[in-house]
Order: C-alpha cells, then structure tokens, then sequence
C-alpha cells in the first residue's frame, strides 16, 4: 500500500517475511513472537510498550509463509515459525524462549516449547490467601506442572500483573505446580542461567544434551546475538 509519495507499507506478515533475509534465525524468531505478542520494543526514544493488541497471529503468519513459495526469506521464516507462537506480553519472555527451546545445535537447551501467560483458575484455599481467582503464568509447561516467571520491571496491568510476593509462590506451589523464578542479573550471568536450567530440565524430565565441545562457544554466540536487547533491571 502506497501512503505517501515515497513511502510504500506492506502486511505484517509479508514484513516478516522480508527482514528474515536480513538478520539471524534467533532474532527472526524474535520478530515473530513481538508480532504475535501484546508488547512493542523501543523505537528511538519510546519505551517499550506494553499490553497492546497482536499485530497477527501465529495463524496468520504461518499461514502466509506457507504460501509464500520463493519469495526471499521465506524458508528463513518457516524455520523461525517452529520456535514462535501468540501470547509473549515482555520482551524477557521472548528472549526466555529463545534461550531455552532454541535446539542444542544453535547453542539452546532443547526444551519442547512452553505455554505463554496460561491463565489458571485459583482453588479456593489459593484465592482466601491472595484474594486472586486466578493466576497467569510467563512459561508453564502442563505436562510437568511448572511455571517458570522473570521477575523484572516489566508492567503487566493490574488484574494480571506478575507478583512477587510470597504469598502468590505459595498459592501456586500448594495448587501443586513448580514454580522457577528467573531475575535479570540471572539471564546476564550465563553460569547462573545454565545452573537454572539445569535445573528445570530436571523437573521435565529431560536428559540434559548440551555436553558437545562447541556447545559452549554455539550457547555465547546465541547469547550475544540477542542480549543485547535491553533487560529491565528486578
């Protein structure tokens, strides 16, 4: 679509297609999940912005990149649709993504793909101690009932915004659900953030592969490919 003389704007989902030519695998998956998220990154001086309409959907963007046939950076953006889906409300719980199910070949831990922000209903004892009727989760993986959370200074509104207090960890854990807490200086810190997940690949029940030489060196590559993004400080 034409809007001014010089200035041309395209679909959403053909954009993606588009920068997928231009920018690594983990960064286009980035993209992706921004699209189909309910946050927008800065752009010059504004501050990242938070609950926001999806600009499309998985569905959307994986229909058309289906039907994209040779259009340039189509098979990069195919790839990228295996590590994206709707519901990422921070720019921390897409970089989480990432890091975590991206496969061990790229330097990621190989983890299946968690649920982004589940909504689950509070049993009665949960909602007497934190007058809450429910709680959203940043990654919850159902089959092992855990929930990993980023504790950061990202705004999530008022009915479901992530709290810290004890009082919510306590309702999850007596719901029967694992809970992981993941603050920013641990993501910073690759030795803390491989001890954590360690850790949680223990509570999925996965055998740990990244023991390759080159894994480390693949995990650092990785990692400097998109940490650069700003990290809100806990």
């Amino acid at each position: 679509m034409r809007i001014s003389e010089d200035v041309f704007v395209c679909r959403a989902e053909l954009g993606f297609i588009q920068r997928a030519s231009g920018q690594s695998l983990a960064r286009q998956v980035l993209d992706g999940l921004e699209l189909c998220g309910t946050y927008r990154r800065p752009v010059g001086g504004r501050p990242t912005v938070y609950q926001v309409k999806p600009v499309t959907s998985f569905a959307e963007l994986a229909s058309y990149a289906a039907k994209a046939g040779g259009i340039h950076g189509a098979v990069l953006a195919r790839q990228a649709l295996r590590y994206c889906m709707d519901g990422s409300e921070s720019p921390m719980e897409s970089i989480l993504v990432v890091l975590f199910c991206f496969p061990v070949r790229l330097g990621g831990y190989g983890f299946p793909l968690p649920v982004l922000n589940f909504r689950m209903d509070a049993t009665d004892l949960a909602k007497n101690a934190t007058r809450k009727s429910g709680f959203r989760c940043d990654l919850f993986w159902p089959d092992a009932k855990l929930v990993v959370e980023y504790d950061g200074r990202e705004h999530h509104g008022e009915l479901d915004r992530r709290s810290s207090d004890g009082s919510r960890h306590a309702a999850l854990v007596g719901m029967g659900f694992e809970v992981v807490r993941i603050t920013s200086e641990n993501v910073r810190n690759d030795k803390e953030f491989d001890a954590i997940a360690r850790s949680i690949a223990k509570r999925l029940n996965l055998r740990m592969r990244p023991t390759k030489r080159d894994w480390s060196a693949k995990r650092d590559q990785l990692r400097s490919d998109i940490l650069p993004w700003p990290i809100p400080l806990s």
